[in-house]
């Protein structure tokens, strides 16, 4: 009688610590949809300021504003404008090919 009374006991613990952990893991769970909710909020929002400020500082945009401030840009801004290559100490010859010279060292 005393086996079966400490076998009935030992499962009604282990039942209590499963339901404990079933509990837990559900508590970890909603936390995690909240905070993935929240990431995804600051994610959307990072976007629409990256639009926002791709919108206001695009050559056209901005040539427009300096335009109404009195400033005259010329032909710098204008959707016409010929593009020139970046030129810098590494590249100056102000090539989009960046490993030519590595393929091609005498060149």
């Amino acid at each position: 009688m005393l086996k079966l009374l400490f076998t009935l006991v030992a499962f009604l613990l282990m039942g209590l610590c499963l339901l404990g952990l079933r509990q837990h893991r559900l508590e970890v769970t909603a936390k995690t949809a909240q905070l993935h909710r929240t990431i995804l909020e600051r994610e959307h929002t990072q976007w629409d300021q990256e639009v926002l400020i791709t919108r206001q500082t695009n050559p056209v945009t901005l040539a427009a504003g300096l335009k109404a401030f009195g400033m005259d840009l010329g032909d710098n801004f204008s959707q016409g404008a010929p593009t020139t290559r970046a030129r810098s100490a590494r590249n100056p010859d102000g090539d989009t090919d960046l490993i030519r010279r590595i393929r091609h060292p005498a060149q």
